[in-house]
């Protein structure tokens, strides 16, 4: 596990160094402080990491997609394109997000969960943590 404090110090390093894929633009990439990231996990463009977030090997984040502070994803945990994951979530092995998924803050996807992507809008499940959903139940 290595601890980064910017996008920069991993493009210092040499090529492939821990298994790491970035993309090529620093400006493209933004990770913020206090993270720990193992091997083989890709970046890719305009992706957004939170502060103090982990994430272990294997781990592929798409293009465009935000992940909030504080959050935890385990091994192939693998987030397509446009996704945002709130803060403090946990991915647990093996979770699949695909395109435009949207995790609310504090949820957890337990190991081998996909999300699959919607057909339509009227199809779009979005999660949100179990008692911000039954805060909303008893103010209807």
């Amino acid at each position: 596990m290595i601890t980064v404090s910017s996008v920069k110090e991993i493009l210092a390093w040499p090529q492939n160094r821990n298994g790491w894929h970035v993309s090529p633009n620093a400006n493209e990439v933004k990770i913020g402080s206090n993270c720990s990231i193992d091997g083989k996990v890709t970046l890719n463009r305009y992706v957004s990491i939170g502060d103090e977030c982990c994430l272990y090997d294997g781990v592929n984040i798409g293009y465009n997609s935000t992940i909030g502070p504080k959050c935890l994803l385990y091994e192939n945990v693998s987030v397509a394109g446009s996704c945002l994951i709130g803060k403090g979530c946990k991915l647990f092995d093996n979770v699949k997000l695909h395109t435009s998924s949207i995790i609310g803050k504090g949820c957890s996807l337990y190991d081998n969960v996909t999300m699959k992507k919607a057909q339509s809008s009227k199809q779009r499940v979005n999660l949100v943590p179990y008692n911000a959903l039954l805060a909303f139940i008893s103010y209807r």
